[in-house]
């Protein structure tokens, strides 16, 4: 006989046949009998141990996790659907009635072009400034 059907009978998890079965073959098989005692004895100390309570209100708080969770989802992909949608343009087309496109797309493309301007300017205005001396002091 196989140990797990040992063990199924002893935590009682095997059907009624093979139970009634189990229990003609421990009484007729002394050697059978003996290995059967020796595992109840070394999974006694299992009964000693008593079953943990989980804290009060777990499972409330378990689900409000999850809840805020699938909340949090939903907001990032309607974020995200609401980055990636087409830019809505400005003005009206009174020619066909379409809408004009926004030239300069959304902030970000305008803080963009707004920073190289800057740049722009903060490299070409001292260059501007040196040929402007040089040409006034041949002049």
């Amino acid at each position: 006989m196989k140990t797990q059907r040992l063990i199924d009978y002893y935590f009682n998890l095997d059907d009624p046949g093979q139970r009634q079965e189990t229990a003609n073959q421990l009484a007729a098989d002394a050697e059978l009998n003996e290995i059967y005692q020796d595992l109840c004895r070394s999974l006694s100390p299992l009964n000693a141990w008593e079953e943990d309570q989980p804290p009060a209100g777990l499972a409330d708080k378990t689900l409000a996790t999850i809840k805020e969770h699938q909340q949090a989802r939903i907001l990032a992909s309607a974020s995200a659907a609401m980055a990636n949608r087409p830019q809505r343009p400005a003005t009206t087309d009174s020619n066909n009635g379409e809408r004009a496109r926004w030239v300069l797309g959304n902030l970000r493309d305008l803080i963009a072009v707004a920073a190289a301007v800057m740049v722009v300017m903060m490299i070409s205005r001292p260059g501007v400034q040196y040929a402007r001396n040089i040409s006034q002091r041949y002049q």
